[in-house]
């Protein structure tokens, strides 16, 4: 849960559209969720750190994955996975159409409602890759700064060779 989720669950309550009980229960899940013995997800990291907690795909089944993904869209409008390979995007995207994934980056991506665009104010960086076989980690790090509200400018096979 993050603060404007918490925000809006306090509002539903104080506005009688919410009940006592039912907000309670919400907030019994917090702050961590067990799911299945695979996965125990941090659900208070977005109100301690201002970012939710993002799903390391390797080792996990797409099942896992998709799981876990659905669980914490019930609390972020943001999900991200990293390190997914095209099987298991395929299957989260079959459950979670609006699921994106870059081959690439190997970058699984959920974004519910709308995003605000970038202020001039926001933080700013730079990917810089010496040669193209670094291009994967590098958009692997100016995707994930785009997606945590971040503007990216890219600098790819800047390098000399030899």
């Amino acid at each position: 849960m993050d603060t404007k989720k918490l925000e809006e669950l306090l509002a539903q309550v104080q506005n009688q559209e919410t009940s006592i009980e039912a907000a309670l229960e919400k907030l019994r899940s917090l702050p961590f969720d067990d799911l299945d013995d695979y996965a125990r997800i941090d659900n208070h990291r977005a109100l301690r750190q201002g970012l939710p907690e993002v799903i390391f795909c390797p080792g996990k089944t797409s099942e896992q994955i998709t799981g876990i993904m659905e669980r914490m869209l019930e609390q972020h409008d943001r999900v991200m996975g990293t390190r997914a390979n095209s099987e298991q995007a395929a299957f989260v995207r079959n459950l979670i159409p609006e699921a994106n994934y870059d081959p690439v980056s190997r970058l699984l991506t959920v974004s519910r409602g709308e995003q605000p665009p970038h202020q001039d104010s926001a933080p700013y960086a730079v990917v810089v890759t010496g040669g193209t076989s670094d291009r994967p980690v590098a958009e692997e790090a100016a995707q994930t700064l785009d997606f945590l509200g971040s503007r990216v400018e890219r600098a790819y096979d800047v390098g000399v060779a030899g």
